[in-house]
């Protein structure tokens, strides 16, 4: 193997593994709300366009990571299309005045309940 390739293949193989916390998460969590569908969209056109330079290369490291890419980036549109809000869940309250903790869900504003709101109009005189 010519020192290039081994680079060549060296190189894919860590932009291929780059990606695989990202993709595990998304599988796990369907949340995919923070990736733009149209970069997605055009990730995708833009890969398929590009399969027919790769294609005409020589088989060899570029191939498996522009494979790895079709597949991956067909995958996260995918994700991205069935599943494109998250799934709510729960706001856990803590102790004031930190922030509340959360699990995956929309953003929600949360109260401190040690802190009486004032819902009663001002009076003029």
């Amino acid at each position: 193997m010519e020192l290039t390739t081994a680079f060549g293949a060296f190189s894919a193989a860590l932009f291929a593994l780059s990606y695989v916390p990202t993709l595990l998460k998304a599988v796990r969590t369907r949340d995919l709300v923070s990736y733009s569908l149209v970069s997605l969209v055009m990730a995708n056109v833009g890969n398929l366009l590009y399969s027919v330079y790769v294609i005409s290369l020589p088989a060899g490291p570029i191939w498996f990571l522009h494979g790895f890419y079709l597949v991956v980036t067909a995958l996260m549109l995918g994700l991205r299309i069935a599943h494109p809000t998250r799934t709510p869940g729960p706001i856990q309250e803590a102790s004031c005045p930190s922030k509340p903790t959360r699990t995956p869900g929309p953003i929600q504003e949360a109260s401190c309940p040690s802190k009486p709101t004032n819902t009663t109009p001002a009076t003029t005189r």
